[in-house]
């Protein structure tokens, strides 16, 4: 399988929110983040309770390659 390391969109996807896309008046292209149907984010975030989130920013979290 040929990979490219750097093409983050294939290895990421959003856990929270999805990507509309949007047409402005004049036709235009643009883009939107609306939350996922579950609102999942919101819940944990009100609760402050991240223990199911991966750790992908600490330095002791596997590589995903």
């Amino acid at each position: 399988m040929n990979v490219d390391m750097h093409a983050e969109q294939s290895f990421y996807n959003p856990k929270f929110f999805d990507k509309v896309e949007t047409l402005d008046k004049k036709g235009k292209l643009g883009y939107r983040y609306a939350p996922k149907p579950d609102n999942l984010y919101w819940k944990l975030r009100e609760a402050q309770d991240w223990s199911t989130i991966p750790r992908i920013f600490d330095n002791d979290c596997e590589p995903f390659y």
